[in-house]
This record gives C-alpha cells, structure tokens and sequence, in this order.
C-alpha cells in the first residue's frame, strides 16, 4: 500500500490508487460493511421477519442469501465503474437458486443453492437497490412492510432531500383505520394533520408505488395498483418510479457520494463538505457519475 500511494502521491494520480484499492481483495471488507451502513440492514435483527407469517425466509435462509445479494450487486458497482443509475434501474442482478425462484427470475442458467450469478432480471424488474429483498426486509417491522420508510430511504439516499426530524404526532388513528382501508386512504387521513402534511406530500406518492412489496420483498398481496403523480408525472409502478428516478443522476450521485464520505471518514458531512462535493460530481460528471470514479475523487479529496 506505501508503495502504490506514495507512487499515486507523486504522480498526482489518485484513480490509480483508487483502482488499487477497490482490486484489493480486501476490498470487500469495506464495500460489505458500507452496503450494510448504507441500506440500514441492522434494521432487520431489530425487526425479525414473524417466524409463523414467513416461514421459507427462515426455512431457505433469505436473510443471509438477500444480504449475500446486496453485497454481490455492490461490490460490481465499484469494481466494474458502474453508473450511478445503476442503483434504481439496473436490468440484472445476483441470484441463487432459491433466490431467482423467489424474484420469479426466468433464466435457463442451471446453478444450485448457495451459487450466485449475474443475471438479467427481465419481466421480474428485480434489478437495482428498491426491489433487493434485504433493502424491503429492512423497512419492514417483521410482519408488515412500511412503506413510509421505504419512501424516506429514496428520498434521501437518491433524490437528496432528507426528511426533517418527525414530529411528535399521535399515530393512533393512522393505525387503526388500517383494516379494510387502501394506504391512500390512510395516508390521506394522516396527511390531513398539519404538522404532518409537509412531509407526506413529499413521501406519499413513493410509498403507495413501494408497498408493492411485503415485509420480506415477496409481492405483497393486499397491493393495490394505483396512480401517483409526482412533480406532474404520472406513475402507476415500481418500474415506471425507477425509470423516473434516473432521470435524478446528480442528486443520486451526490447523495450516495455524502454517505461515501461519511463512512470513509467516520463522521457526518457537514458545510465545509459542500464545495468537496460540487468538485467531485463536476468531475464525474461527464463519464455518468461512475460508483469507482466517485470513490477515486474521495480518495482525491480526502486523502492526498
């Protein structure tokens, strides 16, 4: 490592170090603990999938087959210099066996449990983060999924507009209109507080499309197909949300280039952050806003 950084150092060639780094087969020490940081997966020890309602999760181990997944997916980003669209509208994935089953994969590969491969995700739409098991795993509370929080992740970790702190709001009457009632016409119902209103306008519409999935990414049965509109577009699916969604490159890149930093540096990114960020997406910028090329220009920044 001396040997390459001060050879990158001298030359002033931080993509060398960069690729040095992500080739590294340590590499994926790193890439695997900012996957888990990233997509909030210690969420799901805290909220345990109910071992009676979704007995094959435990029965065929989807908990460490759909984080080997989001590992996988992760670790060819940064390797191969995916994209940043990649994130939401990628057309493949990483599946086993009982995973491609479980996505409803259709793919004439012949490979066995515990063997994961590359595959194109077609009529499935399983590519990208927003339809990975362990990311809907993690915003579920073990027997129903949330699509609120769901909704909060995207905004903040692709569009780049965090929420504000929530307010102490009763929740009491959201929760009981639950049975018989579509989650528009409850999430109308909560809307009408004041003190909520500001933030439902902003995650509604991601929430009804995001319920599609249940508490263990798995179709969710009591989905109902609606359309949303945002920002004057008109949605009726997760596919449609995602193809929406890349159309966001620099907010992406910039919200996935925030939680980059913060990882690596062990801190949250403040003001004096700001004009690092401008520097870097204005780097990247030409090539697509490459994972690789991201995590090169925080090398740069951070560590020349």
């Amino acid at each position: 490592f001396q040997k390459v950084y001060t050879s990158a150092l001298r030359g002033k060639n931080h993509m060398s170090l960069g690729k040095w780094l992500i080739d590294h087969e340590r590499f994926r020490r790193f890439n695997n603990a900012f996957t888990y940081q990233w997509l909030k997966l210690g969420e799901i020890s805290n909220n345990l999938p109910d071992e009676g309602k979704f007995r094959d999760y435990y029965r065929k181990n989807y908990a460490d087959l759909q984080q080997k997944e989001a590992e996988m997916f992760m670790m060819n980003m940064f390797r191969k210099n995916r994209p940043i669209t990649d994130l939401v509208n990628a057309d493949y994935t990483f599946v086993d066996k009982d995973l491609k089953d479980f996505y409803g994969i259709h793919s004439e590969a012949s490979f066995g449990t515990g063997e994961f491969a590359l595959l194109k995700t077609g009529s499935s739409g399983r590519g990208g983060v927003l339809s990975m098991g362990a990311f809907l795993t993690a915003t579920g509370n073990g027997v129903d999924p949330l699509p609120l929080r769901r909704a909060a992740w995207i905004s903040e970790n692709i569009l780049d507009s965090p929420l504000p702190s929530p307010p102490d709001v009763d929740v009491t009457e959201f929760e009981q209109t639950m049975s018989g009632k579509t989650l528009r016409e409850r999430l109308d119902v909560h809307a009408l507080n004041p003190a909520c209103h500001s933030c439902h306008k902003r995650l509604d519409s991601l929430a009804i499309l995001m319920d599609k999935f249940d508490s263990i990414g798995a179709y969710n049965n009591h989905y109902n197909s609606e359309k949303v509109k945002i920002n004057d577009k008109s949605l009726s699916d997760v596919e449609d949300l995602k193809k929406y969604l890349g159309e966001y490159q620099k907010p992406m890149a910039r919200a996935f280039t925030r939680k980059l930093i913060s990882f690596m540096m062990g801190r949250e990114v403040g003001v004096k952050d700001e004009a690092v960020l401008d520097a870097i997406l204005k780097a990247t910028e030409a090539d697509g806003y490459r994972v690789g090329d991201l995590y090169s220009q925080v090398i740069k920044h951070y560590l020349f």
